[in-house]
């Protein structure tokens, strides 16, 4: 009997220690996810990776923002990327177009006896849009059309600018939705970009129509994307 004693005590002891070895290398990583209009967001999550595929798994998840947006998480000491995601439904996969998101990836670097806390701003697709029309004034006007290889137009597709030399996964500009027309509309400033289209947003894959110079000469330019010949055109500007 004592020996039982003797080795739950040790067993107590052992499990105690690893809990505050534990505790001792992880790092506090807080803040809060807002929107587009600066109002915090419940039910958010935070995603950290610990390299730049973030099309997997998240090395680790925070549970769901508060009322106030607010989210808590420990986490080994290390170099992160964080994005924050809103979801209308408890499904997995892609995002959906009402899905908020909050885009390019964050490298955040988690240090020991630091606590780092940083803040989000969600958006889906429309709000992006609108949150880019709000400034239109300094910007020009690309606007066209989507259609298909009949020359129908195309609803439900939207059109990106990024001026990088590789697509991420949320586009520097990107028009709505088009309509039953098959109209859209970006505004840039002036600059290069590489101009495409695509069905989901973050990007599950990116199709470059073509590369365009914006000044004040063609503040209106306007691109027709034809689908089929975008594709054939697309080669290896196409990334899956």
């Amino acid at each position: 009997m004592a020996k039982l004693y003797i080795s739950l005590i040790v067993a107590g002891l052992l499990f105690g220690f690893v809990c505050l070895s534990f505790s001792a290398e992880t790092v506090v990583f807080k803040g809060k996810v807002i929107d587009a209009e600066g109002r915090p967001v419940k039910g958010a999550e935070v995603f950290l990776y610990d390299n730049n595929n973030i099309r997997r798994p998240a090395d680790f998840i925070s549970s769901k923002t508060d009322n106030e947006g607010r989210f808590n998480m420990a986490v080994p000491p290390g170099k992160y990327l964080a994005v924050s995601r809103l979801r209308s439904s408890e499904k997995y996969g892609p995002l959906l177009p009402v899905d908020k998101h909050s885009g390019e990836p964050v490298e955040i670097e988690l240090e020991l006896g630091k606590e780092i806390a940083y803040e989000f701003k969600v958006s889906n697709l429309k709000e992006a849009a609108e949150m880019m029309r709000k400034n239109r004034e300094d910007f020009f006007k690309l606007s066209g059309r989507v259609l298909d290889k009949d020359s129908a137009p195309v609803k439900d597709i939207y059109a990106f600018a990024y001026t990088g030399l590789e697509p991420s996964e949320v586009p520097d500009y990107l028009s709505a939705w088009t309509d039953d027309s098959g109209n859209y509309t970006i505004f840039l400033p002036a600059g290069e970009y590489s101009v495409g289209y695509a069905s989901a947003f973050p990007l599950d894959r990116v199709n470059i129509y073509k590369k365009i110079t914006v000044t004040g000469d063609n503040i209106n330019l306007d691109i027709i994307i034809d689908l089929n010949k975008a594709d054939k055109e697309a080669g290896a500007g196409e990334k899956k």
